[in-house]
């Protein structure tokens, strides 16, 4: 069993966080509004509690109360200290509320502080625990023998480390949620029989906890269709194959094939590119249009350049390949450069590329840096 943490200090009220709501009229109900919710004899305690304590809005009150009922704050009070000396702010502990109500009434000493205690040992505390629970509160209501720990354990073995799980979990807390054996022994199973090394499978899950959620079912049909594409499941790129399909449906896949063949590819030619560069048909697209349009009608390059070299399109238009090639224009315009790859241009890093594309040519060119910098302003 978890040590407790000692009581005394949570034994201040929380006045305070009371008080400050009570002084915002953005928060509270009306008078009118509270003398009707009065009339309610049967959840008066609760709703009021809930709207001038926690900060929930008249109709999130009302809705809230339907699952929870006291007539003394003495516990949700207490609640409510726990998660302030936990670091969590007045807005997010209203937000929690409003998403699991329930939390107010719960054991403090045997399921949420145990919890707590739990994620501070595997590293997730402070602003990290925070987040966790501010964005899936529900992981409170999970059983921490019977669901979170065992989770984390068997997540901590596959993935050898910790730090992994803690990474994937604080993005996404239902990865400690989930059955292991209903939903994520198959999974493995699943990608282990299609030839996936186990490394693979680490970082996918790592990455993107939410396929979790994916049927067994659905997920044998994606890897069928994913190998049909020539994706090759010992590298990571078949993956991000699977991981594609899940996140999409066939018709936004068809219409984002259907936006590649706008400019002239061939079906064969984005199979080919998507398999390259899983990412290219992950983008909107809008954006497949407007990077496409600029590297033809602007760069003067064919689609089949963008085909060969899929990557071009994870790049931000704005942010990156118009400054960058705007930069590209006055150098060959002063043949400062001949020769030189567009992948080169929008593939190496911010340093790298004015050492080798700006400042190098500070005497040749002296407002270059100027143009460059004007290009990315007027992106914000």
């Amino acid at each position: 069993m978890f040590n407790l943490i000692c009581k005394s200090i949570f034994k201040r009220k929380v006045s305070v966080f009371r008080a400050n709501y009570s002084s915002s009229s953005s928060v509270l109900l009306s008078n009118s509004n509270i003398s009707s919710v009065d009339n309610n004899k049967g959840q008066s305690f609760t709703v009021n509690y809930l709207i001038n304590s926690c900060g929930l809005s008249s109709e999130s009150a009302l809705k809230a109360s339907k699952y929870i009922n006291f007539e003394s704050s003495d516990k949700p009070n207490l609640i409510i200290d726990i998660f302030l000396n936990h670091g969590f702010s007045k807005t997010q502990i209203t937000n929690i509320v409003r998403k699991h109500p329930g939390v107010l009434l719960c054991n403090h000493d045997k399921t949420l502080l145990p919890k707590f205690e739990f994620f501070g040992s595997k590293g997730i505390k402070g602003v990290h625990l925070v987040k966790m629970v501010s964005k899936y509160p529900y992981i409170l209501k999970s059983s921490l023998e019977k669901q979170i720990a065992p989770s984390f354990n068997f997540f901590s073995e596959f993935f050898g480390s910790e730090a992994k799980v803690r990474f994937a979990a604080i993005r996404y807390s239902y990865l400690l949620m989930v059955d292991v054996e209903d939903h994520v022994v198959p999974f493995i199973s699943t990608l282990r029989e299609s030839g996936v090394p186990d490394a693979n499978i680490a970082n996918l899950i790592t990455c993107y906890p939410r396929l979790l959620r994916e049927s067994n079912h659905g997920l044998k049909e994606i890897v069928q269709d994913v190998k049909k594409l020539g994706f090759d499941p010992l590298m990571y790129h078949f993956a991000l194959g699977i991981m594609a399909f899940i996140v999409m449906s066939k018709s936004t896949f068809q219409k984002k094939i259907t936006a590649y063949k706008n400019w002239g590819l061939s079906e064969d030619q984005i199979n080919a590119a998507f398999v390259r560069c899983p990412w290219c048909l992950m983008a909107s697209e809008e954006k497949i249009t407007s990077v496409m349009d600029f590297v033809v009608n602007s760069i003067g390059l064919d689609a089949s350049y963008v085909a060969q070299n899929p990557v071009v399109i994870t790049f931000s238009l704005k942010k990156r390949i118009v400054p960058r090639w705007s930069v590209a224009q006055v150098l060959i315009s002063k043949r400062l450069v001949e020769n030189f790859s567009l992948l080169t241009l929008l593939c190496i890093t911010e340093d790298k590329f004015l050492d080798k594309f700006v400042n190098c040519h500070k005497n040749e060119a002296p407002k270059l840096l100027k143009l460059y910098r004007k290009k990315l302003d007027q992106v914000s």
